[in-house]
């Protein structure tokens, strides 16, 4: 848990501006204080800084609860609330409501808001969005809704009265409990999805289900096996086709699941080759690919780490072409992650000895921009100077208007006049983006477009308000940091192209104007993603001897949309082309 408990705060380098993302600094923090906790490490400052997170994640994912008690991605910006994200807000509330305060009738209420999602079998609908809980078409999505929503369940089981009254009547947890129980131990035998296996083995486990092990012998029966690894993936066509699911992230969360379970009905010696593979994914921050695989993904290791060994004393000898430098990891530091820098293509050689495990992890930071064909998005993106005037002044004379007039002298010829004056500004530009979502079996979720702006230009929030206003298009939220504008969709169809504008202004004059970069990406499956770079028009990249700013815009702008959040920072030109990234 060392590289978790490092980079608290910072597992990934995306944007979290709805109720889901809230969460990808607030969850971790609650689960990492837990194990901390639970193993007598959790230092005065550990203790700090975790719940300086929980408490900033709770008062904002507080904004994204509705009005009847249930979230939504935008709260009520959403046309309704989602089920599987007042599921997974529930859960995390239930782990941290004995670490900080959480508003008990406000879990209520959610609690009872879920409740009405729960159908007679046992199942549960989703009267909104939910792209993080499914793995492609071929998941029945019935099932995995009801798997997370008996796990939610039964960990708010222990924090809520077990009749808990609503505005509608008094509800009982442990009959909503029993009824989804039923429901998944019934429908586990038809299914062959390892994703759903491995979150249904993990529910009825947590439920005391007889049938979690049966359930689990069927999926150490599909695990895909590397060397020492052991891992399970979705079924999805698309992604074996392109190999994409291999490191997905709903491998990763399908891993951790199956490693939940085993560890939930005593499967000890099953865990090392499943905790391995999932310490392998981790990025160089600590965290995963998104929100939902990184927090599964950290329940999992803090609770396999609880039946690890204390005892480690280990020497690790790291060797390059031209330096050497030694580790040492015992129980006082094992939380420390410690790095040495090489150059990017020195070869090494590791040696150790002593008692115990480690993790030694290779990290490469890249800075300049490799554009890759991807096919998971058709994606285009045009600049274009904006259009400043146009006049046009014709003038045409009626024959009898001509006959009638005594003054008009027909000898001549028919005066002609025409005037048709175009003028554009190199000061303000428009981007045409268009995509399309083009996987055929699985859908792209909660949908991101990064736009990096050219040198010298950035998004013009005054206009900004009027895409959020064009229905057409799913626009939810946007958001600037630095020079990148970030935009939120519902999802890209597959059925036609999404298309919009983007103005933006200059505000300075810079020499050798450079490309900017267009990446669109699931956000929930971000290996599904497209980067492609657009150029400036010409005479905006040719003529910089007639850049001339107006005043206001060298001055600042102000009146920035509601729903906005602007980081102030003034990146380099690395970090403006690792930002595209």
């Amino acid at each position: 848990m060392g590289p978790a408990v490092n980079s608290l705060g910072s597992y990934l380098r995306m944007p979290y501006g709805c109720g889901e993302q809230n969460m990808i600094n607030f969850a971790p923090a609650v689960v990492i204080k837990r194990y901390l906790r639970l193993t007598n490490r959790l230092t005065p400052e550990l203790d700090s800084k975790a719940t300086h997170y929980m408490e900033i994640g709770y008062q904002r994912e507080l904004g994204y609860q509705r009005y009847n008690g249930g979230y939504a991605a935008f709260g009520d910006r959403s046309s309704a609330g989602s089920t599987c994200l007042t599921m997974f807000v529930i859960r995390v509330y239930a782990q941290a409501i004995d670490m900080m305060y959480i508003d008990q009738d406000s879990l209520a209420k959610s609690v009872c808001w879920l409740m009405q999602q729960q159908r007679g079998d046992g199942s549960f609908i989703e009267p909104g969005h939910c792209s993080h809980l499914s793995c492609g078409r071929a998941v029945d999505k019935d099932m995995t809704l009801t798997a997370y929503g008996l796990i939610t369940l039964v960990e708010v089981r222990k924090h809520l009265d077990i009749v808990t009254t609503c505005s509608f009547g008094s509800v009982s947890l442990s009959r909503s409990i029993y009824r989804a129980q039923t429901y998944l131990e019934t429908r586990s035998q038809k299914e062959t999805n390892d994703y759903l296996h491995a979150m249904t083995a993990y529910a009825l486990a947590l439920a005391k289900s007889s049938k979690a092990k049966r359930l689990l012998r069927k999926l150490r029966s599909t695990a895909i096996v590397d060397g020492e690894w052991r891992y399970w993936t979705c079924l999805s066509s698309y992604c074996r086709q392109n190999r994409k699911c291999l490191t997905s992230a709903g491998t990763v969360e399908a891993t951790a699941y199956a490693l939940l379970a085993h560890l939930h009905v005593d499967r000890l010696i099953d865990v090392l080759p499943i905790r391995n593979w999932l310490l392998s994914q981790m990025n160089g921050r600590g965290g995963y690919r998104s929100t939902q695989d990184t927090v599964v993904a950290f329940m999992a290791l803090a609770e396999s780490a609880l039946f690890s060994s204390d005892n480690i004393n280990l020497n690790i000898s790291l060797t390059t072409s031209n330096s050497h430098h030694n580790f040492s990891v015992t129980k006082d530091n094992k939380l420390l992650v410690q790095q040495y820098e090489i150059d990017a293509f020195d070869s090494v050689s590791v040696e150790s000895s002593g008692e115990g495990s480690v993790i030694f992890q290779a990290t490469v930071n890249y800075h300049v921009p490799e554009i890759a064909p991807d096919e998971s998005f058709d994606l285009t993106a045009t600049s274009r100077s904006k259009l400043m005037m146009q006049n046009a002044i014709n003038i045409n004379f009626q024959p009898d208007e001509i006959d009638s007039d005594p003054f008009f002298d027909k000898s001549s010829s028919l005066p002609t006049v025409s005037t048709n004056t175009v003028e554009y500004d190199d000061n303000a530009l428009e981007l045409e983006v268009c995509l399309r979502w083009r996987p055929v079996d699985i859908e792209s979720g909660m949908a991101l477009i990064e736009i990096s702006m050219l040198s010298g230009f950035k998004a013009d929030r005054a206009v900004m308000g009027d895409l959020l206003d064009f229905n057409d298009i799913d626009l939810r939220r946007y958001e600037t940091e630095g020079r990148k504008l970030i935009l939120y969709f519902d999802q890209i169809v597959r059925s036609h192209s999404t298309c919009f504008n983007v103005s933006m202004v200059r505000t300075h004059c810079v020499a050798g104007v450079q490309p900017g970069y267009v990446k669109a990406y699931s956000y929930y499956n971000p290996e599904f993603s497209t980067m492609i770079s657009y150029m400036p028009p010409a005479t905006v990249a040719n003529s910089l001897d007639s850049c001339e700013l107006p005043e206001e815009r060298t001055q600042g702008e102000s009146g920035a949309n509601e729903l906005e959040q602007t980081v102030e920072q003034t990146p380099s030109n690395n970090e403006e082309i690792l930002d595209a990234l």
